[in-house]
Protein backbone atom coordinates (compact mmCIF):
# COMPACT_ATOMS: atom_id res chain seq x y z
CA UNK A 1 0.00 0.00 0.00
CA UNK A 2 1.21 4.01 -0.57
CA UNK A 3 0.25 6.62 0.93
CA UNK A 4 0.70 9.90 -0.72
CA UNK A 5 -0.50 13.75 0.10
CA UNK A 6 -3.30 14.57 -1.79
CA UNK A 7 -4.31 17.71 -1.05
CA UNK A 8 -3.72 20.40 1.25
CA UNK A 9 -6.74 22.48 2.67
CA UNK A 10 -6.49 25.82 4.62
CA UNK A 11 -8.87 26.36 6.96
CA UNK A 12 -10.19 29.54 7.69
CA UNK A 13 -8.39 32.17 10.20
CA UNK A 14 -5.71 29.72 11.16
CA UNK A 15 -8.68 27.86 13.69
CA UNK A 16 -7.24 24.92 15.12
CA UNK A 17 -9.26 21.43 14.12
CA UNK A 18 -10.48 19.65 16.48
CA UNK A 19 -12.88 17.51 15.36
CA UNK A 20 -12.94 15.74 11.63
CA UNK A 21 -15.28 13.06 10.42
CA UNK A 22 -15.44 11.35 6.68
CA UNK A 23 -19.16 10.31 5.13
CA UNK A 24 -17.29 8.00 2.76
CA UNK A 25 -20.94 6.86 0.67
CA UNK A 26 -21.53 10.57 -0.17
CA UNK A 27 -17.55 11.42 0.00
CA UNK A 28 -18.21 14.58 2.60
CA UNK A 29 -15.96 15.69 4.75
CA UNK A 30 -16.74 17.87 7.87
CA UNK A 31 -14.16 19.28 10.36
CA UNK A 32 -14.87 21.82 13.40
CA UNK A 33 -12.73 23.77 15.38
CA UNK A 34 -11.91 26.75 17.45
CA UNK A 35 -13.95 30.24 17.11
CA UNK A 36 -17.27 27.66 15.92
CA UNK A 37 -15.59 26.95 12.96
CA UNK A 38 -17.88 24.18 11.05
CA UNK A 39 -16.82 23.54 7.25
CA UNK A 40 -18.30 20.99 4.95
CA UNK A 41 -16.44 20.15 2.00
CA UNK A 42 -16.31 17.79 -0.90
CA UNK A 43 -14.11 16.80 -3.79
CA UNK A 44 -14.50 16.79 -7.37
CA UNK A 45 -13.85 13.75 -9.31
CA UNK A 46 -13.36 11.24 -6.53
CA UNK A 47 -12.90 8.11 -7.45
CA UNK A 48 -14.08 4.95 -6.00
CA UNK A 49 -11.86 3.10 -3.26
CA UNK A 50 -9.77 -0.15 -4.44
CA UNK A 51 -10.95 -3.25 -2.02
CA UNK A 52 -7.04 -4.04 -2.26
CA UNK A 53 -4.42 -2.89 0.47
CA UNK A 54 -1.45 -4.29 -2.14
CA UNK A 55 -1.21 -1.26 -4.05
CA UNK A 56 -3.14 2.56 -5.03
CA UNK A 57 -4.06 4.09 -7.91
CA UNK A 58 -3.25 8.14 -7.62
CA UNK A 59 -5.44 10.53 -8.60
CA UNK A 60 -5.15 14.48 -10.09
CA UNK A 61 -3.90 16.30 -7.21
CA UNK A 62 -5.24 19.40 -8.41
CA UNK A 63 -8.76 18.27 -7.56
CA UNK A 64 -10.80 21.50 -6.90
CA UNK A 65 -13.49 21.32 -4.52
CA UNK A 66 -16.89 20.33 -5.26
CA UNK A 67 -17.87 21.71 -2.17
CA UNK A 68 -16.69 24.42 0.56
CA UNK A 69 -19.48 25.33 3.01
CA UNK A 70 -18.96 27.08 6.31
CA UNK A 71 -21.63 26.37 8.34
CA UNK A 72 -22.74 28.65 10.87
CA UNK A 73 -24.62 28.17 14.42
CA UNK A 74 -21.92 27.22 16.81
CA UNK A 75 -19.84 29.99 18.90
CA UNK A 76 -17.42 27.75 20.78
CA UNK A 77 -15.10 25.52 19.62
CA UNK A 78 -16.41 22.49 18.07
CA UNK A 79 -15.32 19.12 19.74
CA UNK A 80 -17.70 16.62 18.00
CA UNK A 81 -18.76 15.85 14.21
CA UNK A 82 -20.63 12.91 13.10
CA UNK A 83 -22.05 11.61 9.79
CA UNK A 84 -25.51 9.75 9.54
CA UNK A 85 -24.68 7.98 6.08
CA UNK A 86 -28.31 6.41 5.61
CA UNK A 87 -30.22 9.22 6.09
CA UNK A 88 -27.52 11.43 4.98
CA UNK A 89 -27.60 13.74 8.15
CA UNK A 90 -24.08 15.84 10.01
CA UNK A 91 -24.29 16.31 13.84
CA UNK A 92 -22.13 18.35 15.52
CA UNK A 93 -21.76 20.20 19.29
CA UNK A 94 -19.53 22.38 21.03
CA UNK A 95 -17.93 23.32 23.88
CA UNK A 96 -21.14 25.23 24.84
CA UNK A 97 -23.17 21.65 24.99
CA UNK A 98 -25.31 23.31 21.94
CA UNK A 99 -26.12 20.20 19.24
CA UNK A 100 -26.70 21.33 15.88
CA UNK A 101 -28.27 18.89 13.16
CA UNK A 102 -27.77 19.45 9.49
CA UNK A 103 -29.26 18.27 6.49
CA UNK A 104 -28.17 18.49 2.65
CA UNK A 105 -30.60 20.07 0.24
CA UNK A 106 -30.18 21.28 -3.41
CA UNK A 107 -26.06 21.52 -2.68
CA UNK A 108 -25.62 23.45 -0.17
CA UNK A 109 -26.45 22.14 3.90
CA UNK A 110 -29.31 23.95 6.27
CA UNK A 111 -29.62 23.87 9.90
CA UNK A 112 -32.58 21.46 11.11
CA UNK A 113 -32.40 21.55 14.71
CA UNK A 114 -30.44 22.82 17.36
CA UNK A 115 -30.68 21.84 20.83
CA UNK A 116 -28.39 22.96 24.00
CA UNK A 117 -28.56 20.93 27.14
CA UNK A 118 -27.17 24.06 28.93
CA UNK A 119 -25.58 21.89 31.71
CA UNK A 120 -22.26 19.84 30.37
CA UNK A 121 -20.64 19.32 27.49
CA UNK A 122 -20.99 16.76 24.92
CA UNK A 123 -18.15 14.42 25.22
CA UNK A 124 -19.31 11.53 22.82
CA UNK A 125 -22.19 11.21 19.44
CA UNK A 126 -22.70 7.89 17.61
CA UNK A 127 -25.56 6.62 14.84
CA UNK A 128 -26.38 2.78 14.63
CA UNK A 129 -25.63 1.32 11.28
CA UNK A 130 -29.00 1.82 9.89
CA UNK A 131 -29.08 5.88 11.05
CA UNK A 132 -32.40 5.41 12.36
CA UNK A 133 -31.50 6.25 16.41
CA UNK A 134 -28.30 8.39 18.03
CA UNK A 135 -26.91 8.26 21.39
CA UNK A 136 -25.32 11.21 23.01
CA UNK A 137 -23.17 11.12 26.01
CA UNK A 138 -21.98 14.13 28.36
CA UNK A 139 -19.41 15.01 30.83
CA UNK A 140 -21.82 14.94 33.78
CA UNK A 141 -23.05 11.38 33.14
CA UNK A 142 -26.19 12.20 31.19
CA UNK A 143 -27.19 10.10 28.32
CA UNK A 144 -29.79 10.42 25.56
CA UNK A 145 -30.96 8.52 22.75
CA UNK A 146 -33.10 10.01 20.09
CA UNK A 147 -34.24 9.10 16.74
CA UNK A 148 -33.42 10.52 13.69
CA UNK A 149 -36.49 12.66 12.97
CA UNK A 150 -35.70 14.63 16.00
CA UNK A 151 -37.74 12.68 18.92
CA UNK A 152 -36.58 11.82 22.31
CA UNK A 153 -36.55 8.17 22.88
CA UNK A 154 -35.37 8.03 26.59
CA UNK A 155 -32.72 9.53 28.84
CA UNK A 156 -30.89 8.70 31.88
CA UNK A 157 -28.43 10.00 34.26
CA UNK A 158 -25.31 7.75 35.71
CA UNK A 159 -24.36 9.74 39.01
CA UNK A 160 -20.62 10.59 39.70
CA UNK A 161 -19.39 8.82 36.48
CA UNK A 162 -17.81 11.55 33.56
CA UNK A 163 -18.67 10.03 30.25
CA UNK A 164 -16.68 10.18 27.76
CA UNK A 165 -17.22 7.58 24.30
CA UNK A 166 -19.92 6.00 23.14
CA UNK A 167 -20.50 3.38 20.65
CA UNK A 168 -23.64 0.82 18.96
CA UNK A 169 -23.51 -2.49 17.96
CA UNK A 170 -23.81 -3.26 14.54
CA UNK A 171 -26.93 -5.03 15.00
CA UNK A 172 -28.09 -1.62 17.21
CA UNK A 173 -29.14 -4.08 20.18
CA UNK A 174 -25.89 -3.02 22.60
CA UNK A 175 -24.62 -0.10 22.98
CA UNK A 176 -20.83 0.50 24.68
CA UNK A 177 -20.34 3.68 26.58
CA UNK A 178 -16.58 4.67 28.16
CA UNK A 179 -16.03 6.52 31.35
CA UNK A 180 -12.78 8.49 32.02
CA UNK A 181 -11.87 5.81 34.85
CA UNK A 182 -11.47 4.56 31.92
CA UNK A 183 -14.42 1.76 31.75
CA UNK A 184 -17.11 0.45 29.76
CA UNK A 185 -20.09 0.16 30.79
CA UNK A 186 -22.64 -2.29 28.60
CA UNK A 187 -26.33 -1.27 28.09
CA UNK A 188 -29.29 -2.85 25.82
CA UNK A 189 -30.67 0.15 23.25
CA UNK A 190 -34.04 0.84 25.87
CA UNK A 191 -30.97 2.23 28.33
CA UNK A 192 -31.04 -0.92 30.97
CA UNK A 193 -27.61 -1.10 32.15
CA UNK A 194 -26.54 -4.98 31.77
CA UNK A 195 -22.51 -5.31 32.53
CA UNK A 196 -19.20 -3.69 32.29
CA UNK A 197 -16.47 -4.72 29.97
CA UNK A 198 -13.61 -6.97 31.31
CA UNK A 199 -10.87 -5.60 29.53
CA UNK A 200 -7.31 -4.43 29.87
CA UNK A 201 -6.42 -5.52 33.28
CA UNK A 202 -3.18 -3.68 33.22
CA UNK A 203 -4.97 -0.38 33.28
CA UNK A 204 -4.98 -1.29 37.25
CA UNK A 205 -1.37 -0.32 37.87
CA UNK A 206 -1.06 1.91 34.82
CA UNK A 207 -3.81 4.23 34.53
CA UNK A 208 -5.03 5.58 30.90
CA UNK A 209 -7.48 7.84 29.13
CA UNK A 210 -10.33 5.65 27.01
CA UNK A 211 -9.06 7.46 23.37
CA UNK A 212 -11.76 5.25 21.06
CA UNK A 213 -14.33 2.25 20.92
CA UNK A 214 -14.85 1.57 17.60
CA UNK A 215 -17.32 -0.99 16.45
CA UNK A 216 -16.97 -1.80 12.61
CA UNK A 217 -20.32 -2.19 11.43
CA UNK A 218 -20.48 -2.53 7.45
CA UNK A 219 -20.12 -6.43 6.90
CA UNK A 220 -20.06 -9.18 9.74
CA UNK A 221 -16.90 -10.71 8.30
CA UNK A 222 -14.43 -9.23 10.67
CA UNK A 223 -13.29 -11.40 13.52
CA UNK A 224 -12.57 -9.08 15.90
CA UNK A 225 -14.77 -5.89 14.73
CA UNK A 226 -14.59 -4.16 18.19
CA UNK A 227 -11.52 -2.22 18.64
CA UNK A 228 -11.13 -0.25 21.71
CA UNK A 229 -7.77 2.30 21.95
CA UNK A 230 -5.89 4.30 25.48
CA UNK A 231 -3.69 6.77 24.83
CA UNK A 232 -0.97 5.00 26.13
CA UNK A 233 -0.73 3.11 23.08
CA UNK A 234 -2.48 0.08 24.02
CA UNK A 235 -4.67 -1.56 21.82
CA UNK A 236 -7.30 -4.46 22.19
CA UNK A 237 -9.67 -6.16 19.49
CA UNK A 238 -12.62 -8.17 20.26
CA UNK A 239 -15.40 -10.55 18.63
CA UNK A 240 -18.15 -8.94 20.76
CA UNK A 241 -18.62 -7.24 23.70
CA UNK A 242 -18.39 -10.23 25.86
CA UNK A 243 -15.57 -11.46 24.53
CA UNK A 244 -13.23 -11.65 27.47
CA UNK A 245 -9.91 -13.01 25.36
CA UNK A 246 -9.19 -9.76 22.82
CA UNK A 247 -5.73 -9.46 20.90
CA UNK A 248 -3.45 -7.16 22.31
CA UNK A 249 -1.11 -4.58 20.46
CA UNK A 250 0.65 -1.79 21.37
CA UNK A 251 1.36 1.40 18.55
CA UNK A 252 4.48 2.42 20.65
CA UNK A 253 3.18 6.07 20.68
CA UNK A 254 0.72 8.15 22.73
CA UNK A 255 -2.72 7.56 20.40
CA UNK A 256 -4.92 10.91 19.91
CA UNK A 257 -7.45 9.04 17.73
CA UNK A 258 -7.87 5.65 16.04
CA UNK A 259 -10.97 5.09 13.12
CA UNK A 260 -11.63 1.77 10.77
CA UNK A 261 -11.66 2.12 7.03
CA UNK A 262 -15.28 1.73 5.49
CA UNK A 263 -14.14 -1.35 4.30
CA UNK A 264 -13.15 -3.12 7.26
CA UNK A 265 -9.41 -3.97 5.72
CA UNK A 266 -7.54 -1.35 8.28
CA UNK A 267 -7.55 0.77 10.62
CA UNK A 268 -5.75 3.86 11.27
CA UNK A 269 -4.24 5.05 14.45
CA UNK A 270 -3.08 8.83 15.19
CA UNK A 271 -0.62 10.09 17.54
CA UNK A 272 0.50 13.46 18.66
CA UNK A 273 3.77 13.38 17.57
CA UNK A 274 2.14 14.11 13.80
CA UNK A 275 2.16 10.26 12.83
CA UNK A 276 -0.56 7.58 11.56
CA UNK A 277 0.25 4.16 11.65
CA UNK A 278 -1.84 1.65 9.28
CA UNK A 279 -3.19 -1.90 11.39
CA UNK A 280 -4.81 -5.10 9.59
CA UNK A 281 -7.61 -7.09 12.00
CA UNK A 282 -4.71 -9.13 12.56
CA UNK A 283 -2.64 -6.91 13.98
CA UNK A 284 -0.01 -6.28 11.51
CA UNK A 285 1.57 -3.34 10.85
CA UNK A 286 1.99 -2.51 7.30
CA UNK A 287 2.65 0.84 6.69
Amino acid sequence: MFIYLNKKILIPNFNRVRSIAWSFEHEFIACGGENGMLKVIKLENSLPIKTTTKSANKTDSSKNLAINQTLECHKTTVENVCWNEKFQKLISSDASGTIVVWIYYKDSWYEEMVNNRQRSQVTGMAWTYEGTKICIVYGDGAIIAGSVDGSRLWGKEIKSINLNKVEWSPDGRIILIGTKDPEIHVFDCSGNFLTKMLWNLELKTSPSQLIGIKWFKNNNTLKRPLLIALDKGQIQLFRNHSDDKPRKLNAKMRITSVEWNYLGEMFAVTGQIDFVQFFTEEQSLFC
